[in-house]
C-alpha cells in the first residue's frame, strides 16, 4: 500500500538466484534457492514520501535430495559400553529412522529410533548390520552400513594354579579361566 515506486528485497542467507529477468529490485522477484535450509526474507518498499521495511524470519524452507549418512563412536564396543550414532546426512532431513541387525540392542539416555543422533548399548556379543532412513517433505534416503558394529563380550582376566605352596625348583601350572 502507499504506491511504492522501488523496491529492495534480501534473502538471509543469499545464496539465491533471481531468474525469469527479475532481480532484487523487482517489484516481484522470482527466485531460485541454490541451497537447502531455512531463508529469511525482507522487503523495503519506497516512494517519494520515505520507506519500510518488512523481515519475515526462516520465512522459506528449502528442502534438499537426502543423503543419508551416518557414523558411530565406537565400531568395537564390548556389550556394556554406549555407542552414540551421529546423523552426516544432507538434504535437511526432518525425520530419521534407525534399524538394527540383529534387533538385540536397547537405546538409551532417552533417545529412540527416531532420534537424530542415538545412543545405543548392545545386547548381545556378535556382527550388527546398521541402517539408517532419513526423509523430509520431500525426499528419502537409505544407507545401510553391513556388519558395521562387532560387539564382545566384557573380558574378565581370571586363572588359578595348580599347586599355591611349591617347593623349591617344583614346577606350578597356571590355567587361564578368562572369560569374555
Amino acid at each position: 500500500t502507499g504506491s511504492p515506486t522501488s523496491w529492495s528485497w534480501t534473502f538471509t542467507p543469499s545464496t539465491v538466484t533471481y531468474v525469469d529477468g527479475t532481480s532484487s529490485t523487482s517489484q516481484h522477484p522470482h527466485v531460485s534457492f541454490n541451497d537447502a535450509g531455512t531463508y529469511t526474507v525482507e522487503l523495503t518498499a519506497s516512494n517519494g514520501g520515505g520507506s519500510d521495511t518488512e523481515t519475515k524470519t526462516d520465512y522459506i524452507a528449502v528442502y534438499g535430495v537426502i543423503v543419508a549418512d551416518f557414523i558411530a563412536d565406537d565400531l568395537t564396543p564390548t556389550i556394556d559400553e554406549t555407542v552414540i550414532f551421529t546423523d552426516l546426512s544432507t538434504g535437511v532431513p526432518t525425520s530419521w529412522s534407525w534399524t538394527f541387525s540383529p534387533s538385540t540392542i536397547t537405546y538409551i539416555d532417552g533417545t529412540s529410533s527416531t532420534s537424530q543422533h542415538p545412543h545405543v548399548s548392545f545386547d548381545n556379543p556378535g556382527t550388527y548390520t546398521v541402517e539408517l532412513t532419513a526423509s523430509n517433505l520431500v525426499s528419502s534416503d537409505i544407507e545401510t552400513k553391513t556388519d558395521y558394529i562387532t560387539v564382545y563380550e566384557v573380558i574378565v582376566a581370571d586363572f588359578e594354579a595348580d599347586d599355591t605352596t611349591p617347593l623349591e625348583g617344583e614346577p606350578v601350572i597356571f590355567t587361564d579361566l578368562s572369560t569374555g
